[in-house]
């Protein structure tokens, strides 16, 4: 017995899961930190710039969803990439109260400059997974966020 109650396979498995997901983002963020480091961007405002290039203009919270943000994050995030001049904030016609996001074209040279350097630095960090486990990792990640 534990200091926590009754402990079991289970529940030592729920834990190696928990501290292996943890360290696994751990090692991925700094990776991709080393890269955007350079460019003076987080992370986020990387996903929201990618996001913005790859489906257009969107609403501040459909960015909040499909980010797995929070509008407090988010609000920060838009408010700096608006002030660096990566996005632009409009006025949703059908409704004045929301906002819509856009990329701007210096938004868009700025993901093009950093992407190429990202992506190499993903390959790099990635590569000595065999393909069929990243299948498999995606696949299982998926499916419990379904």
């Amino acid at each position: 017995m534990s200091e926590w109650g009754n402990t079991n396979d289970q529940t030592e498995l729920y834990m190696k899961v928990l501290i292996s997901v943890h360290k696994m983002e751990s090692f991925l963020r700094t990776a991709e930190n080393t890269v955007l480091k350079k460019y003076q961007i987080t992370p986020m405002q990387l996903g929201v710039l990618d996001t913005l290039s790859q489906k257009g203009e969107l609403m501040i919270q459909t960015l909040i969803d499909e980010m797995a943000s929070t509008s407090g994050n988010m609000t920060v995030v838009i408010r700096n990439l608006d002030k660096a001049g990566y996005i632009y904030r409009k006025s949703d016609p059908s409704d004045k109260r929301r906002c819509v996001i856009g990329l701007t074209e210096s938004g868009r040279m700025k993901l093009e400059e950093i992407m190429p350097e990202h992506m190499r630095n993903v390959a790099d960090v990635l590569e000595t997974m065999p393909d069929e486990r990243k299948r498999m990792l995606i696949e299982i990640i998926g499916s419990y966020l379904a």
